[in-house]
């Protein structure tokens, strides 16, 4: 598929298709009239993070988002996004054996970290607790 080659409508079709797929992710455009040497078909990620990702069909455009995308998931399993609070337990409590974390009891319950029999911090989640607990000042443990 050639985008010079597109009618109106075509354009149109393909472009509801790219948007259909990705328009939860990115924004996609397409330009009738580009610059010297601009693609028409053009996508990014919604927030802005990363580049414009272009292409010179709708085809060639939706096998860069999926590239993107694939690139994207790759570096979040990486470590780029936040560490999964069970491993920071774990973790935490290794490190602290004098520290107990218990989850909550009932759905209104907290998070509660002890010393012996002594309370040391509560979070409505784990992830809080932690937060609490790895400041430099130990939560005022």
């Amino acid at each position: 598929m050639t985008s010079a080659g597109l009618s109106g409508a075509d354009v149109d079709q393909a472009l509801g298709a790219l948007r259909a797929a990705w328009g939860v992710t990115h924004t996609v455009v397409y330009d009738p009239a580009p610059g010297a040497g601009a693609p028409r078909w053009r996508a990014w990620r919604l927030g802005g993070a990363g580049a414009m990702i272009t292409g010179e069909t709708p085809d060639e455009l939706a096998s860069r988002l999926v590239a993107d995308l694939a690139a994207a998931a790759g570096a979040r399993l990486r470590g780029a996004g936040p560490e999964d609070p069970l491993a920071r337990r774990d973790r935490f409590e290794a490190a602290h054996p004098e520290i107990t974390i218990a989850a909550p009891e009932t759905h209104a319950s907290m998070w509660t970290a002890r010393r012996g029999t002594r309370v040391v911090a509560r979070a409505c989640q784990l992830g809080g607790l932690l937060d609490i607990l790895e400041r430099p000042d130990g939560g005022a443990r």
